[in-house]
């Protein structure tokens, strides 16, 4: 009881990696002595890793709303997918959280009209390809998908023609170069060559008739509408407090599926905000807004940088090798700063995600993955040296969708060191 909610937290979640842990969180949910409050969501996921057959973890699961949701899988046949037969003309943006199965390519797509258009994955990298327009390739993402991670997606093209691709709220490219032409007859994960199709999985596909902006992506992409009910070809007036968006796709409702494209259940998918969970995102994000942007000790806060950041991060060459480096991190401004610390997992690189290592003795490890080969891998966690994990000793790998990084940070400190610390932050350029 003398410790924090984040230090209990904490420690149930390093309890929660063995079978022996595991039950005794178990035992201490059922004498009353463990709360459920303290049981983040990753660690009631180890439980029902490592505890599949019980009925307390599983009601638990259920209660924290970690139950599977549905979402669109393809398996990679060229008769697997919507067909949505959309049409867009003039400004549009087009988005969408997916996950792609190994090995990413051109036969992976978001949207294709056969001979015409293909927003596809060719090499790994997101791509507008239009038949007739030099060059083919009107725009290429710069990031290559990483594979079974989810990612959203938005490709957007404005007045002008001028197309841009953005990553998981960021933008990451645009076109050189214009077009303007209607591109009609698009089916939702149809691919164009005829020798295969997209393999994986959609969620929240959303069509606009404007170029969004980067601040209206950034500031919704990790956000249910809540528009499911309405059905999947949504009508324009059953949108009307959402302007310009004139086709949602999701739940249980994704047009008229072909081949085995099918819905099916993920325990993966993205954690998207209700609008109530938007609503106090909101306010907590306007609070810490205030902390943020008041002035405090650039000195207090170096002390706080090195004690709560440099531990996985670097600056200057000194730090952790764990998460990215810091260097020039005061340029991106306020705004994002808040949103990388306060919601850490909404937006990460793909690099960064947890990495889940479930042994053949029953026990889970997760840290940042260094490297992977046919012998084996090495995890790297915060405060430890690297372990290499043989091949023989792994039953089941994974990508969490949740960053390594962890939530709280902010709320951790008094409202003075806050301030203290985005005085430093803001010093880094």
């Amino acid at each position: 009881p003398s410790l924090t909610i984040s230090q209990r937290g904490t420690a149930l979640d390093r309890l929660a990696g063995t079978t022996t842990g595991a039950t005794a969180i178990l035992a201490g949910l059922r004498a009353n002595t463990v709360s459920k409050t303290d049981l983040g969501l990753n660690t009631a996921d180890k439980l029902r890793t490592l505890l599949p057959a019980d009925p307390t973890v599983a009601a638990l699961w259920k209660e924290i709303g970690g139950d599977a949701q549905r979402a669109l899988r393809l398996d990679g046949a060229a008769t697997d997918y919507s067909a949505t037969q959309l049409t867009l003309t003039g400004p549009f943006t087009v988005e969408c959280w997916a996950k792609l199965d190994p090995t990413i390519n051109n036969l992976d797509a978001l949207l294709s009209a056969p001979g015409q258009v293909s927003i596809n994955f060719h090499a790994a990298q997101l791509r507008v390809w239009l038949n007739g327009h030099a060059p083919s390739d009107i725009v290429v993402a710069k990031k290559k998908t990483t594979p079974r991670v989810w990612t959203h997606y938005a490709i957007t093209r404005d007045a002008t023609g001028l197309f841009r691709i953005y990553i998981n709220g960021e933008l990451d490219a645009t076109s050189a170069t214009a077009n303007t032409a209607p591109l009609a007859a698009l089916d939702l994960g149809r691919t164009s060559p005829k020798t295969g199709g997209t393999a994986g999985w959609f969620a929240e596909f959303r069509v606009w008739s404007i170029a969004r902006s980067a601040k209206q992506i950034r500031e919704n992409f990790d956000r249910s509408l809540a528009l499911s009910e309405v059905g999947g070809h949504v009508p324009v007036p059953a949108l009307s407090s959402t302007p310009n968006l004139t086709h949602v796709f999701s739940g249980t409702h994704w047009g008229p599926l072909q081949g085995r494209a099918r819905l099916d259940f993920t325990d993966d998918a993205p954690a998207l905000l209700s609008p109530a969970e938007a609503a106090v995102q909101d306010e907590k994000f306007a609070r810490f807004r205030k902390l943020a942007t008041t002035r405090g000790n650039p000195e207090n806060g170096r002390a706080l940088f090195t004690a709560l950041c440099l531990a996985c991060h670097q600056f200057a060459g000194k730090g952790g090798a764990i998460a990215p480096a810091l260097d020039g991190v005061g340029n991106t401004g306020t705004e994002a700063l808040l949103r990388n610390i306060l919601t850490p997992s909404a937006a990460m690189e793909s690099a960064y995600r947890t990495f889940r290592v479930v042994a053949t003795d029953g026990s889970v490890r997760e840290g940042f993955l260094v490297e992977e080969s046919t012998d084996g891998l090495v995890l790297r966690t915060p405060g430890a040296e690297d372990r290499r994990i043989p091949r023989s000793e792994i039953r089941s790998t994974s990508y969490l969708r949740r960053s390594l990084m962890p939530e709280g940070l902010l709320e951790s400190l008094p409202p003075e060191q806050v301030s203290d610390l985005f005085a430093h932050l803001n010093s880094l350029r």
